[in-house]
């Protein structure tokens, strides 16, 4: 059986696929109408990964034949099409990741896209601002928006050193080379930065080791500024592992050593975790 070493093609269509919403020359007006305490797109998620094959978990087993991979390539695809991406987000959020979000508000997204999660989180009396650059754009669909989207970018989150900022999927490296997180997170002075998606040693894509949601240069600066406290698996597409993840400022002791970084003894995250296969040696010490 041939091993494939390219991308599969499904990578390739949905790396190009659109992840933002577009509106009005000030931004997306609400068209989509969420009803309360509702989440159509987990049930969306949780529908199509049930009528999937069995083994779609073994989409990218090298022991699986090509002519299996492509038949489970065409399934997911026919469920995860360029319009459901629009429409809502590439990531899925589920009802802890959105108390999770909730716990740090008030909240600034940054690269909202259609607002969907931003929608979510207002319906459960979240205080969320979102912007999103090309909010307000041409183009060949129709304004599709489920809140209120302004456009702006990075630049705002000089004005709201006071919100959390929220980064869910921000970086478009098909539309512009500069990557939104990264400028956001310069101008941002606030102490919390919520991350959704990919990031380092959890990306599927073997070359895309970053992931595919944030580039390397913004996830190395914040390492450096900030220290994860929060991390909790999202409902995923077979084409990702997503997560959420919290991130708090550190404090900076300048010694004769170097920078270090000072985090509170409450907020250090040295978890011991395992794979499933290894569980059992998560002991005692």
């Amino acid at each position: 059986m041939a091993t494939r070493t390219a991308k599969p093609r499904s990578a390739e269509k949905h790396e190009r696929a659109p992840k933002r919403a577009r509106g009005s020359a000030n931004g997306a007006a609400p068209v989509y109408q969420l009803a309360r305490g509702a989440n159509p797109y987990l049930e969306y998620h949780a529908r199509s990964m049930a009528t999937l094959p069995a083994d779609v978990g073994r989409l990218f087993d090298p022991a699986l034949d090509d002519e299996r991979r492509d038949e489970l390539d065409a399934a997911v695809c026919a469920v995860l099409t360029e319009d459901v991406i629009e429409q809502y987000a590439w990531a899925v959020p589920d009802e802890r990741a959105l108390r999770a979000i909730a716990h740090f508000g008030p909240i600034l997204e940054i690269g909202g896209g259609s607002g969907y999660w931003a929608a979510c989180l207002r319906d459960r009396g979240v205080d969320v601002l979102v912007a999103d650059l090309h909010t307000g754009g041409g183009g060949r669909r129709a304004v599709r928006a489920w809140t209120e989207v302004v456009r702006a970018g990075p630049a705002l989150c000089k004005q709201h050193a006071s919100r959390s900022l929220l980064l869910v999927y921000p970086d478009d490296f098909e539309r512009s080379a500069e990557s939104v997180a990264l400028s956001s997170l310069e101008s941002y002075a606030g102490t919390t930065v919520i991350h959704v998606g990919e990031l380092f040693g959890g990306a599927r894509l073997m070359e895309h080791a970053w992931g595919r949601s944030t580039g390397a240069d913004f996830q190395v600066r914040l390492a450096e500024l900030y220290a994860k406290v929060l991390e909790l698996p999202l409902p995923s597409w077979p084409y990702s592992r997503d997560a959420l993840t919290v991130w708090r400022r550190k404090g900076a002791c300048i010694t004769d050593g170097g920078v270090f970084g000072f985090v509170p003894p409450g907020e250090e995250l040295r978890p011991a975790i395992a794979c499933a296969s290894l569980s059992h040696l998560l002991g005692t010490p």
